[in-house]
């Protein structure tokens, strides 16, 4: 996975980098908002999968030792 992530960011470094033409300030400028974007938008689809995953405790398995691996919250699993 690492590999990949390195392949796409070497890529769209490269992209930037060429349209930023001839000036080495404006190529450093691409790059650098580009990357910024990429990062910012990991930063938020982490931050709204990890607030999704918490909106129910009650139906998340409670692990009791290693023979009760499956067993669920009691009042949870009884209410009507």
């Amino acid at each position: 996975m690492t590999s990949l992530a390195i392949a796409f960011g070497t890529a769209v470094a490269g992209m930037l980098i060429n349209l930023g033409g001839d000036s080495t300030l404006d190529a450093a400028r691409y790059t650098l908002f580009g990357l910024g974007i990429i990062c910012a938008s990991g930063a938020l689809t982490a931050h709204a999968a990890n607030r999704t995953s918490r909106t129910d405790p009650a139906a998340t398995p409670i692990f009791h030792g290693p023979h009760d691996a499956c067993s669920m919250n009691h009042e949870a699993a009884h209410e009507p």
